[in-house]
């Protein structure tokens, strides 16, 4: 019997029993009604107190007279100067009540008792909005949550690691929970003027599977022709759905119906009708080929897919998928992990990769890719690379029009314009994907070319003379270039209209080598068809494709920059994507090209007196429209109109994009962030979706330097809150006349200062400069006081400037930091049990506690399910678990944590030794042939219950 123990994870659940003889509070149940939110208290008083205080990040958001009218207006005490409201509760001290807040970009709620400790801070996000969130006792950690400390000449900064890197800087990857089946997530919902709402839900792989909930390890097998798996897990899809208003539609709602109808546009993704599965054309990978079959040419080098079954550059194990709630909308994003490995000459090549994908509030779907070097040598030569196979589907088939025939492929990709993306729509302009390909970390180089599947393999190049390249593993080709970098793949289609060859003559599929940019940056117009031509003169180097030359399999190719990848490097590729659907009374929809956000808002000049807007508009029924801007105020009827365009019938029906600029004055507003909010309206009076971005205007520079701190935003009585142990501190600087800043300190409760720049050259002119504290590390503060980080900056005429950041930590609070998966490696039992086996694991067992010094120790479990076959449920091997040679159960008991010392510090307590070195599983031979992978969920337990 044959086993493979490996690749299972690890679960960690913290559970909080709140002592009687404290106060308590919770916010629920909150909703949404026009331009508030409605929550509800529920509070206990211990016996001494009488009151509770709250407070809220914009203090006059509270609806005072809402809450008088609730609770009685005796009972209500306005505290200006704290800003916050005292509630009397003393006749009843135990219950609950309503509180109403207006809606703002980000609404903060904090309850504290008379006291002023801190009950529960909440950001109010509408709960509806939460697909399958997860418990707020359960988390996962990934074995790199919490990164250590580093020494040096700041004790709270970390060195700015790989390890610590996360797409998204400032948030952690503790948040995240592993699933070990496919999952849809929900998006926002989208009112119409048509009554019909639209709702977007991403997931990774062909939706049906992710329907089902399949499990990844299933999905992971070879699919029945042997080509490749069952699903594309690496495919980052979702789906459009529309309904009439009132519809609910949730990740397991029947999207078909006469009534509800759900869009796609990848092959093989929600298209079962024509049956295809597996969306084996939408994939992510990289070059790693290129170390095991290395190109003959350095500039073309070789590919594969991750779906490659028999060696591990396609993936090592089986990937593995995680989601949570984003902070930032409310919405559930996802996570999917591979990894592909090769060993050459005892040295490992490895990449990690992480594909996440998010919503934004307007239902825009973003993706970000981040590569990461975990090998033991540089990768001289690396290419992340992203496909798209594109088919406009419509419950669950290709789009067809009114004679039946098929037009959601071989569909001409057009530009959006002045280099923001493509845009593909069906021949009846019933459905239109949008790629936008201009964000942070774009694309190097993007070609609307290059159909292949996940687990083709390709060398790049080979010499004349060298023999035939094997691509498919079937076809020999004469053809000496592999893809993306092949001239034509002599496909024989049999619709006369489509020429033999991928792409029309002189068109490479899809780039000419790993230096060609392909689409990116020769953009022939918004609304022409894309496509470079080639020529063998210099001086007629690129000419643009015509309307008339045949039409190719449509699709999208994508990578990053040929570069060298240092051990533990990253490089990231991002890009986003939205579903238009043509509809009666449909509204304008913009693109907009200034895309900052609160966490980068965009720092204008000084001397600038206007800010200058630009994007793309299109509608399909309508030939005038107009442009609204508000600031400050997402509410359409606080916008003003300033532009008026308008376009012709030829390019309404076409859904042609329209470039459009304008300048807004910027004299009347005061320094600090603005939001920008813009609207279409067309003569009809449908309205747009509203697009923002974020602008931060500087004070003027002065002969003594200014310091501003941008991110993260606080104040003495609304706090910032972080809700990981390191965060980073931006903002920036400027002085009028002094040629050199001499240093940038910054000091915790006015402690020591610390070091962030030093003889830092000044450009002048009054230009801002920005700076930055990486990574400030707050795992020592273990109390729930409000903390100030100051910063100063002097310049060499030792002239000061200085902001503060006021923050503060939740009460209360402790985690686990647990092993991402343990292996047992491979075992043969003939005949008799294994010997006994101690876990193998990189990273380490803890629990951090930030309670006071008057909490008790907690007591830690882990808790073991049986070990299940990866490939059926049925199938499991039994096993018997031992704590230093005692027989116990699958319940274990680990110990206690060490009492809290110190209300300023977090007192850890380290594991990892006791589960190395204590625990051993024996697998038991019970007498039935069993071959394969098994694998069993931890449950790690940390409890404050005696």
């Amino acid at each position: 019997m044959l086993l493979f123990i490996s690749n299972f994870f690890t679960n960690a659940i913290s559970i909080l029993a709140v002592a009687d003889e404290t106060s308590s509070a919770d916010i629920t149940n909150i909703k949404f009604d026009k331009d508030h939110y409605e929550a509800i208290i529920h509070y206990t008083l211990k016996n001494n107190e009488d009151s509770l205080l709250i407070s809220a990040n914009d203090f006059d958001s509270i609806n005072q007279k809402a809450l008088e009218k609730e609770l009685g207006p005796k009972n209500i005490r306005i505290n200006t100067k704290d800003r916050n409201i005292e509630v009397n509760l003393q006749k009843n001290k135990t219950g609950q009540f309503k509180i109403n807040v207006l809606k703002s970009d980000h609404t903060i709620l904090s309850i504290s008792d008379q006291n002023k400790n801190d009950l529960i801070t909440k950001e109010l996000i509408i709960e509806d909005n939460l697909a399958n969130p997860p418990p707020s006792s359960n988390t996962e950690a990934t074995g790199s949550d919490i990164p250590p400390a580093t020494e040096g000449i700041d004790p709270n900064i970390t060195k700015d690691t790989p390890e610590e890197e996360d797409l998204r800087a400032n948030e952690a990857d503790t948040a995240w929970i592993r699933s070990r089946n496919l999952r849809i997530s929900k998006g926002p919902t989208l009112k119409h003027n048509d009554g019909k709402i639209t709702v977007p839900f991403i997931y990774f792989g062909d939706y049906n599977y992710a329907k089902m909930n399949m499990r990844i390890a299933a999905a992971y097998e070879q699919d029945e022709s042997g080509g490749g798996r069952i699903d594309s897990l690496t495919a980052p899809n979702f789906c459009l759905v529309t309904a009439p208003e009132g519809t609910k539609l949730e990740p397991d709602s029947n999207f078909s119906s006469e009534t509800t109808h759900i869009f796609g546009h990848n092959f093989g993704d929600a298209q079962m009708k024509d049956g295809k599965q597996g969306s084996n054309g939408t994939f992510v990978t990289t070059d790693i080929h290129n170390i095991d079959t290395p190109t003959d040419r350095k500039h073309h080098p070789s590919m594969a897919g991750p779906d490659k079954f028999g060696t591990t550059i396609g993936m090592l194990r089986i990937p593995q998928l995680f989601y949570r709630i984003d902070p930032k909308t409310g919405m559930e994003e996802q996570k999917m992990v591979f990894q592909q490995r090769y060993i050459k000459r005892n040295r490992t090549y490895g990449i990690e990769t992480s594909i996440i994908q998010r919503f934004d509030f307007s239902g825009e779907v973003f993706t970000d890719i981040n590569y990461k070097n975990i090998g033991d040598v540089e990768f001289d030569d690396f290419i992340g690379f992203a496909f798209h196979d594109l088919t406009l589907t419509k419950d669950y088939g290709q789009i067809k029009n009114e004679k039946g025939i098929n037009i959601g492929d071989y569909a001409p990709m057009r530009s959006l314009g002045n280099n923001r993306g493509f845009y593909m729509q069906s021949d009846n302009v019933e459905s239109r994907i949008n790629f936008h390909m201009d964000l942070e970390n774009s694309p190097s180089a993007w070609a609307t070319r290059t159909i292949t599947k996940s687990h083709h393999e390709f060398k790049g190049f080979t010499n004349a003379g060298g023999g035939l390249s094997i691509v498919f593993g079937t076809i020999l080709q004469a053809k000496f270039t592999g893809n993306p970098w092949k001239h034509s793949m002599h496909d024989q289609y049999h619709d006369k209209r489509y020429k033999p060859g991928s792409v029309p003559e002189k068109m490479f599929n899809a780039f000419y080598y790993d230096s060609d940019p392909g689409d990116k940056g020769f953009d022939p117009g918004a609304g022409k068809r894309l496509g470079k031509l080639h020529k063998k003169k210099e001086s007629d180097k690129t000419k643009y494709i015509s309307e008339n030359e045949p039409l190719w399999d449509s699709g999208i190719t994508m990578h990053t920059e040929h570069q060298t990848l240092e051990v533990g490097d990253s490089v990231k590729l991002s890009y986003s994507r939205t579903v238009d659907l043509n509809r009666e009374n449909f509204a304008p929809v913009n693109y907009l090209d200034q895309r900052d956000t609160d966490d980068n808002p965009d720092i204008i000049n000084n001397d600038t007196s206007e800010y200058k807007l630009s994007g793309a508009w299109y509608d399909f029924d309508s030939n005038d429209v107009d442009l609204y801007v508000s600031f400050d105020n997402d509410n359409f009827e606080s916008a003003k109109q300033i532009e008026s365009y308008n376009q012709k019938d030829e390019e309404k029906v076409a859904g042609v994009p329209h470039d459009w600029e304008t300048n807004l004055d910027l004299t009347d507003k005061d320094p600090g962030k603005h939001r920008v909010y813009i609207w279409f309206k067309d003569k009809e009076g449908n309205v747009s979706i509203v697009d923002k971005t974020v602008i931060y205007l500087p004070q003027k520079a002065t002969e003594a330097p200014q310091i501003k701190i941008i991110n993260p935003e606080s104040t003495e009585t609304t706090p910032f809150i972080p809700n990981t142990e390191i965060f980073k501190v931006d903002g920036i600087w400027n002085d009028k006349d002094s040629k050199t800043i001499k240093s940038i300190k910054y000091s915790l409760d006015n402690e020591k200062e610390l070091f962030i720049n030093t003889n830092l050259k000044n450009p002048g002119n009054n230009n801002n400069v920005k700076w930055e504290l990486s990574k400030f590390n707050m795992s020592k503060i273990g109390d729930t006081r409000i903390h100030k980080l100051k910063v100063t900056i002097e310049d060499a005429e030792k002239h000061q400037g200085s902001d503060i950041l006021y923050f503060k930590r939740s009460p209360g609070a402790f985690e686990i930091v647990a092993p991402e998966y343990i292996d047992f490696g491979q075992q043969i039992l003939a005949g008799e049990d294994s010997p006994h086996l101690h876990p193998k694991f990189d990273q380490k067992v803890e629990v951090n506690d930030y309670r006071q010094k008057t909490s008790v120790p907690l007591k830690v479990f882990v808790k073991m399910s049986e070990f299940e076959s990866v490939d059926s449920k049925n199938l499991k091997v039994p096993h018997s678990v031992y704590l230093d040679d005692q027989l116990k159960s699958n319940d274990v008991f680990l110990g206690e944590t060490q009492s809290p010392n110190d209300d300023n510090n977090m007192t850890c307590t380290d594991f990892t030794k006791k589960v190395k070195e204590g625990i051993c599983i024996v697998f038991r031979c019970d007498g039935n042939a069993k071959t394969g992978s098994f694998t069993s969920e931890w449950t790690w337990i940390a409890q404050d219950v005696p």
